[in-house]
């Protein structure tokens, strides 16, 4: 079984020791090299002020900033590289410099060891050919900056190993990244469209379209992103980055591609863009078609050459560079026609481009693009459904749960698949349901519109529970709400033990309505279910793990292959029912605390000074929903002694009217105000 437990970065740059430190956050030891002393010496004050950057915002504590600290050790000697099972060289983008650094490993580590490439733009087989090892050897393209983007890019190549496909696999998941898999094709997915999309804005510029202010201000409104181009090349000193990338993409793909002369003026004399003035109005929309129509362009041109899938652009696009809306969802909102026509007229401008023929197509039609969020693939006889929308932790709303029924369809016509596999792509589970639904139709009174989008989300949930397959679900990270749901429709939950679980809908005026409290109440028993409902308390793995909630933990670096695993062997499936066999002590105390003898002793606050527990508890639900508190606790005692459908009924209906209650107004819109809410019990 594959376990990381020591990884090389060559490379002590911003990019490398980025890498460094947060694999070091996540427990995995590194070697960290680069040609000087003094190189190291920087990188690692560099690590170490970041780290108290994060203790300081209470992202870590000061023991976890200590321990990922002396987990990297820094050395010139890239002999230390040896014991590394992956060797990621991170070096600047300069084919050169990549394929001596590559050579060198190759004489130095033993055939096993992987290497892999953070480049940006540059060919991965011509770096992989300078080595003995082409078939060990993957692209990992990371973000800036690596320590906190989750967005990599994984490229392997038509004979990289399986060996290599798992290390490249289980660093992501050990990172926490999202991982999208993309063709060794110049600039990949990601950079292929933003930095074209970068030139043309400079491009803006220097035709005297529009000036600095009015492009940063366009593409903030635009794209929804926190600066503007200029402004960002500011931020982070990138006019090199820029000037050398974009000379690269010209050269292997075409003119349109490359710098203009305000950038290599820029390049060669330095300084920083003059970000001052005003916006001028009279020019934001010839700006907004010139930058739209370039993603639309070059998006729709990797799409079709098989670079990467729509989707998995769409996602570089809002996790990688953080933008609201990903080129394919851009397109739709704008509407095909508009969209063929502003790409079109970079095509125009440029005489050497062609229209993307999935982009003609599409036009032809008159029809939007199908972009999938959730998707299915098969391997033997094990299916996986993938929900794919990391930007939001995976959230489930209306088209989620129609392309998970979709997905149904097709697995249970297939007589070769036995047992599927549900997970969400990127470093969460699911992580509940898309809040701006509930609060718009709220608002507006419809709650015809809840009703059915309840009704409908229920059906797919129960589809999964009475499925003749085999459901696993697949948590490596959060699985709150209705992502919880979801997971125990399954037959059985594998989590990584970076996974938590819990129902945090009373603290925002609801209660779980997708089947969560009679299929908990039925797994773990109606005391400890009332305990995770009531209290929304978020549990680790570990404790799942006791309570019975779930049924395997496995470290996050070796989940896929632990599912493999138990999805190929039925010997290993687990029905769900009632836990108690293995409750520490204190679960068995909380046990007590919520039976039927007690509860009402934590709900009132009566006698709470008998214990803490009881004091830390009541504290805890009196600052929930009291109409959600009132509400959930009726429903699982009634629901307790009623047929699985008819308690799914039950908690359906008063879900209902609990949406129709300020108290559910208020605590759904803290969450989008980032609040804390005042409930009023009405």
């Amino acid at each position: 079984m594959l376990k990381l437990e020591k990884i090389g970065i060559v490379g002590a740059g911003t990019m490398g020791g980025g890498i460094a430190q947060k694999i070091a956050q996540e427990g995995c030891r590194v070697v960290l090299s680069d040609v000087s002393d003094d190189l190291l010496k920087k990188s690692t004050d560099n690590i170490r002020k970041t780290l108290e950057e994060g203790v300081k915002r209470k992202v870590l504590s000061e023991e976890e900033a200590r321990k990922a600290l002396s987990r990297i050790e820094i050395t010139p000697d890239l002999g230390t590289m040896t014991e590394c099972q992956l060797v990621i060289e991170a070096v600047f983008e300069d084919p050169a410099a990549k394929k001596d650094v590559f050579k060198k490993l190759d004489r130095i580590c033993p055939p096993e060891t992987v290497f892999a490439t953070n480049t940006s733009t540059l060919s991965v087989k011509e770096l992989a050919d300078e080595t003995q090892r082409p078939d060990h050897f993957i692209g990992l393209h990371f973000f800036y900056h690596p320590a906190m983007n989750r967005l990599l890019e994984i490229i392997s190549l038509e004979n990289t190993s399986l060996e290599a496909k798992a290390i490249s696999h289980s660093i992501s998941n050990l990172m926490g990244k999202t991982a999208i898999l993309v063709a060794d094709s110049p600039g990949f997915a990601v950079n292929r469209f933003f930095i074209p999309w970068s030139m043309e804005a400079l491009r803006i510029l220097d035709e005297g379209l529009g000036d600095i202010p009015s492009i940063d201000h366009v593409v903030k409104q635009t794209f929804n992103v926190g600066m503007g181009p200029f402004e960002f090349m500011n931020a982070v000193r990138g006019f090199s980055l820029a000037y050398m990338t974009s000379t690269t993409l010209k050269q292997r793909i075409s003119r349109y591609y490359g710098p203009p002369a305000i950038l290599e003026d820029k390049f060669k004399k330095g300084g920083m863009w003059d970000l001052s003035g005003d916006p001028k109005p009279e020019s934001f929309q010839r700006i907004e078609d010139r930058l739209l129509g370039a993603v639309f362009f070059v998006a729709s041109s990797l799409v079709d050459e098989g670079v990467a899938s729509m989707v998995d652009t769409d996602i570089g696009a809002k996790v990688g560079l953080r933008w609201k809306t990903g080129p394919f969802e851009l397109m739709n909102q704008v509407g095909i026609g508009r969209a063929y026509s502003l790409a079109k007229s970079i095509v125009e401008r440029n005489p050497d481009l062609k229209m993307p023929v999935n982009l003609e197509t599409r036009y032809r039609k008159g029809e939007p693009w199908e972009i999938r969020y959730v998707t299915l693939s098969k391997k033997g006889s094990v299916a996986q459904i993938t929900i794919k929308r990391p930007e939001v932790l995976n959230a489930l709303n209306g088209t989620v749960f129609s392309q998970l029924g979709q997905c149904l369809d097709e697995i249970e016509k297939d007589p070769a698949i036995d047992a599927v596999v549900i997970g969400g792509l990127g470093k969460d589970f699911v992580a509940g349901a898309d809040i701006e639904f509930f609060i718009d139709r709220i608002k507006q009174k419809r709650f015809e519109d809840l009703a059915a989008y309840g009704a409908h989300a229920q059906k797919i949930v129960t589809r999964v529970e009475n499925s003749q397959k085999w459901m696993i679900a697949r948590v490596q990270g959060l699985a709150l709400g209705g992502g919880l749901e979801l997971a125990l429709a399954c037959d059985t939950i594998v989590a990584s033990d970076k996974a938590a679980f819990g129902f945090p809908e009373t603290s925002i005026g609801i209660y779980p309505g997708l089947g969560g409290m009679p299929r908990s109440t039925r797994k773990v028993g109606k005391a400890l279910a009332k305990y995770l409902v009531l209290t929304g308390q978020i549990i680790d793995a570990a404790t799942a793990l006791k309570m019975g909630l779930i049924e395997y933990v496995s470290p996050v670096t070796e989940l896929d292959e632990r599912i493999g695993q138990i999805s190929s062997d039925p010997s290993t499936h687990r029905k769900k029912s009632r836990s108690g066999s293995q409750l520490d002590e204190n679960l068995k105390l909380i046990q007590k605390q919520f039976s039927d003898g007690n509860i009402e002793k934590v709900l009132s606050g009566k006698a709470i000074e008998e214990d803490g527990m009881t004091v830390r508890l009541h504290k805890k639900i009196s600052s929930k929903a009291p109409l959600a508190i009132k509400l959930a606790n009726r429903v699982m005692d009634e629901g307790d002694a009623l047929p699985l459908k008819e308690a799914l009924e039950l908690e359906t209906r008063y879900a209902g009217e609990l949406f129709k209650t300020e108290d559910a107004l208020e605590g759904l819109q803290s969450v989008v105000g980032r609040y804390r809410p005042i409930f009023k019990g009405k």
